[in-house]
């Protein structure tokens, strides 16, 4: 653990004397995770998860998230209530309990006998007809 301690420290200050190094740099949103929160999931209770989200891919993907529910999802009056609506159906889209509410009402649905997991065509309480 004190690796981890020592990478955030080294880390922090590697990130300030960047930023006073070259101030007319623009850095990206990703590199400053890297850098200076990398050591966050590592000191996590249960062990580190992923680190996708530091990445450069993990960061567009977020990007194109949200830029499809600004788009698509919220209202177009003013910047406010397109704000709110695009959090919104963002903690929606990534609430733990409702993707696993999601997920278990996306099963497929027998018609005939109303059971999750198989539809009519393969229901054992259909008779079978056969010509």
């Amino acid at each position: 653990m004190e690796h981890v301690t020592s990478y955030k420290d080294t880390g922090v200050k590697m990130g300030e004397l960047l930023r006073e190094s070259f101030s007319y740099a623009s850095w990206p949103n990703y590199l400053h995770k890297l850098i200076e929160h990398v050591q966050e999931p590592l000191e996590m209770e249960n062990g580190p998860r992923t680190i996708g989200a530091l990445s450069g891919e993990g960061n567009e993907g977020a990007n194109k998230v949200f830029r499809d529910l600004r788009r698509h999802f919220s209202r177009k009056s003013n910047a406010i209530t397109s704000l709110r609506d695009t959090m919104w159906f963002h903690w929606l889209y990534t609430s733990p309990k409702l993707r696993r509410i999601a997920k278990d009402t996306a099963r497929h649905r027998c018609s005939n006998c109303q059971q999750l997991g198989h539809s009519i065509a393969n229901c054992t309480l259909v008779p079978s007809t056969s010509k």
